[in-house]
């Protein structure tokens, strides 16, 4: 092969797999499926590590102010904090740039769900631990919230962007404090969140 991998599949893999028509992106449906559990995750774990620096904080704090995990946390943000997840952005670039987003909707159904089970209270049956090679488990998602285990475990969906990046912990044991110190009212956290830092 006289390319570079890399050289080769710009030039004659993807042309084949990604084509334009009418000012839209053609994606076949599996790799739409697969681009918000790869590439947009991995973005989503850069994004959330950015947001946990002392200068972006006071945006995604509030997140972390729940004494307990239930599938309501998920939305427990104030109104700012969606201007800056990537997430809101590239799904919206996916889904609009495409002549058929159907593949891609279909795996943000999944992650969607999925982001409802990490965030929610139910423990993973013992035959289920196995998804945890690959996946978040609710567990893991406890200790990124745990008030005395800071920074582990930004990935969104899969665990792979924290284990490459030495962010991973796992304990099936509960930590015994969720949840930041919280004396400030609704409103401040939902509309002036750098007034509450």
């Amino acid at each position: 092969m006289k390319y570079g991998s890399a050289t080769y599949l710009g030039t004659h893999v993807l042309p084949s797999l990604i084509s334009i028509d009418k000012d839209a992106l053609v994606i076949p449906n599996w790799i739409q499926f697969l681009l918000p559990f790869t590439v947009v995750d991995y973005l989503y774990y850069w994004n959330h590590r950015m947001m946990h620096r002392e200068e972006f904080w006071w945006l995604h704090r509030v997140h972390h102010t729940s004494r307990k995990l239930d599938i309501f946390v998920t939305s427990r943000n104030s109104i700012w904090t969606v201007f800056f997840f990537i997430y809101i952005w590239s799904h919206s670039f996916l889904i609009f740039s495409q002549k058929d987003p159907s593949g891609f909707l279909y795996g943000m159904y999944l992650l969607a769900a999925m982001d409802l089970w990490r965030h929610s209270n139910i423990k993973t049956p013992n035959w289920a631990r196995g998804l945890g090679a690959i996946f978040i488990l609710p567990e893991d998602h406890e200790w990124h919230h745990a008030r005395d285990k800071a920074g582990v475990n930004f990935g969104a969906n899969l665990n792979l962007w924290d284990r490459l990046h030495g962010t991973f912990f796992r304990s099936w044991e509960k930590p015994k404090l969720l949840g930041e110190k919280e004396n400030h009212s609704a409103w401040l956290n939902l509309f002036f969140p750098w007034r509450a830092k």
